[in-house]
């Protein structure tokens, strides 16, 4: 593995991308080295999220930025299958569980010299519920965007969405953002997102992004930096090939450090009442009640934090032990 910090050559998709729009950059880089290329990722319609392919540089924007619900893959396997067999090549990205979907729907072509992948660091997924009760509590019908870098990468800052209120874009500000307060309880996530087995350090894509919180000097993370991480020799060669990126090497540990799911897929909120039997309290429990609890207010938030400590006392120890381990690889390498 080889971790970079970087952000797009090409400023919109910087600052339309989320953190460094690195993401853009390799989407960029892959169709300009591959005239027959295809891109797939994640693309947002209708307060929905599917996977879609585009195979031009200007469709780019359309796949860009964050999404924090699931994306819908139905069919998408099959499609990148069919490419691979014409001959094309395939750039695909997705959450890691995603790829590894797709590896098996692959079978033997999983190693395909033509198909290149690239996974997020996932935080877990939330369902479409998330989404539904932020819409409904803001009586708003469309969401715009996920995520907003327009004040900059600070993580006060753009993690808040843009919705439609009275026919205009409004961001609404984290403190205030419902959906980011569901999101970052981890109580509606899919059970599997707490026991995921691919946040883990031996990744299953060829590159892993994500965000670099404090990756660099204060101008240029305001524009917003990407941690991107190669995990194989594809990777590696396709990245030192990109002329659409910036980049500059950084370590594994730097990213790790506030990047727990890069290296852990652990969480102790699986064992919170409303994340064993959701459709229990959904029933039991008055709508504006169970919305308090799912956003954390007073005195629901004191039932919650002793999850949240737990979580920060396991991370801390899942580091150390990460830690030990890349000081003793480089002391045997030395």
């Amino acid at each position: 593995m080889k971790a970079y910090g970087g952000w797009a050559n090409n400023p919109k998709f910087r600052h339309d991308g989320a953190s460094g729009g690195a993401w853009s950059a390799l989407a960029e880089a892959f169709l300009k080295q591959h005239k027959d290329g295809v891109v797939i990722g994640a693309r947002l319609e209708n307060n929905k999220v599917y996977h879609y392919a585009i195979n031009k540089v200007e469709d780019i924007p359309l796949l860009a930025n964050s999404k924090y619900i699931q994306s819908n893959t139905d069919g998408i396997y099959k499609t990148v299958k069919a490419f691979l067999k014409e001959g094309r090549w395939v750039f695909f990205s997705g959450c890691p569980c995603q790829i590894a979907a797709l590896y098996a729907y692959l079978g033997n072509m999983r190693t395909h010299e033509r198909l290149l992948t690239a996974g997020l660091i996932c935080h877990g997924i939330p369902g479409e519920e998330a989404l539904e009760l932020h819409l409904k509590y803001y009586n708003s019908p469309r969401l715009f965007s996920f995520r907003n870098k327009e004040n900059g990468q600070f993580y006060t800052e753009s993690q808040c969405t843009t919705i439609d209120i009275d026919g205009r874009p409004v961001t609404i500000k984290r403190k205030d953002d419902v959906f980011y307060k569901i999101f970052s309880t981890w109580l509606l996530d899919r059970k599997s997102c707490s026991n995921c087995r691919y946040s883990s350090i031996e990744r299953i894509e060829d590159i892993t992004l994500g965000d670099f919180w404090g990756g660099a000097d204060e101008k240029e993370f305001k524009e917003g930096v990407s941690a991107i991480v190669v995990n194989n020799q594809k990777g590696y060669d396709f990245l030192s090939k990109a002329d659409t990126i910036h980049i500059y090497e950084t370590s594994v540990l730097k990213v790790a450090v506030t990047n727990p799911h890069l290296y852990m897929g652990f969480k102790f909120i699986q064992y919170h009442p409303i994340a064993l039997w959701p459709d229990f309290f959904r029933r039991l429990l008055p709508e504006s009640i169970r919305l308090a609890i799912l956003t954390r207010k007073m005195p629901w938030l004191l039932l919650w934090a002793p999850y949240k400590i737990m979580q920060k006392i396991y991370i801390s120890w899942q580091f150390g032990q990460l830690r030990r381990k890349y000081e003793e690889l480089w002391t045997n390498k030395k």
